[in-house]
């Protein structure tokens, strides 16, 4: 399955629904704490409106990484509203595979998912956050935003 983002790895895991039907929203921002940028894309559910079933996205850290960012592409995916999976596109060896990243789903409750539990809120906050900025005149819209 393919998405189209320009720093975020084409390919999206192969266990997701087609998303050709869902709504999409994107944006990208520069970040303060920790200085870098994030770039993400929220996809909702046409069967769940109002919820964004898929939040697919990168955060890139300037200088020193902290240990909890990886600057790699990571992705979650709410199925019903109870099952929450998240994964994350890790670099491969190019001739392996063919690509840029292979994606691997992290454990449930293991440190990896928890972690992005905080992340994934965030982008949130930020989305919301745009958006009301955009609707005053404060801001353009998000680079990206559909």
């Amino acid at each position: 399955m393919a998405a189209q983002a320009s720093g975020l790895p084409v390919e999206l895991p192969a266990e997701l629904p087609d998303l050709s039907g869902w709504e999409q929203s994107s944006g990208w921002a520069e970040l303060a704490d920790p200085a870098g940028s994030l770039e993400y894309r929220l996809y909702v559910d046409p069967d769940r409106n109002a919820i964004y079933g898929v939040t697919y996205y990168r955060v890139r850290v300037r200088d020193e990484e902290p240990d909890h960012v990886s600057g790699n592409a990571k992705l979650q995916w709410i199925i019903d509203g109870r099952v929450v999976r998240r994964f994350e596109c890790e670099p491969v060896a190019a001739a392996r595979v063919g690509g840029e990243c292979e994606w691997r789903e992290h454990r449930p409750a293991s440190p990896a998912y928890d972690a992005e539990l905080g992340v994934v809120l965030r982008i949130y906050s930020l989305h919301r956050e745009l958006l009301r900025a955009r609707d005053r005149g404060e801001v353009e819209r998000p680079r990206g935003s559909e």
